[in-house]
């Protein structure tokens, strides 16, 4: 069976706990969210994380394997969105990690994975709104989390 593993974004995430410059932190709501401006590179969170879920960015690029990578991809391409925080840069040197977009989500936009989910097999939500689909889904007894053994208690559920 083939799992995909984005952040889990636990509610005891251990990358937290050992990032000396306190880069890796827990939003108010509950997405855990790396501050490019902090981050130094050591890489703990990286050796904390039990989900393999985090990388290190080293500036590599795969653009010149890619034919037509510079091409019109997507049909929202050169459209205005309003400001978006300026301009961003690639963390060269720092680490990566999935943070369910947290820039769509204060707009009220769902992650880029689950909306462009041409399967629907995503959803996003709120665990705590017992009215929410995400929170039905958790509670379905086919309903599982990855390595719930090691404490971090995560927040994403997969359906067996």
């Amino acid at each position: 069976m083939s799992i995909p593993r984005p952040c889990m974004q636990c509610d005891d995430p251990p990358c937290v706990l050992v990032c000396p410059a306190n880069a890796t932190y827990k939003g108010e709501d509950g997405v855990v969210v790396i501050n490019k401006d902090r981050c130094i590179g050591c890489r703990y969170c990286i050796t904390a994380c039990p989900y393999g879920a985090r990388s290190f960015d080293f500036g590599e690029t795969y653009e010149d394997e890619m034919v037509g990578f510079n091409e019109l991809q997507v049909d929202e391409w050169g459209t205005e969105f309003g400001e978006r925080g300026g301009v961003w840069s690639p963390p060269v040197g720092q680490v990566r990690k999935c943070t369910f977009c947290a820039h769509r989500i204060p707009r009220g936009e769902e992650p880029a994975c689950v909306e462009t989910c041409i399967g629907d097999a995503r959803y996003f939500g709120d665990l705590n709104d017992p009215n929410s689909v995400v929170t039905k889904f958790a509670a379905d007894p086919r309903a599982f989390r990855l390595k719930e053994e090691s404490g971090t208690n995560p927040s994403v559920y997969y359906l067996r």
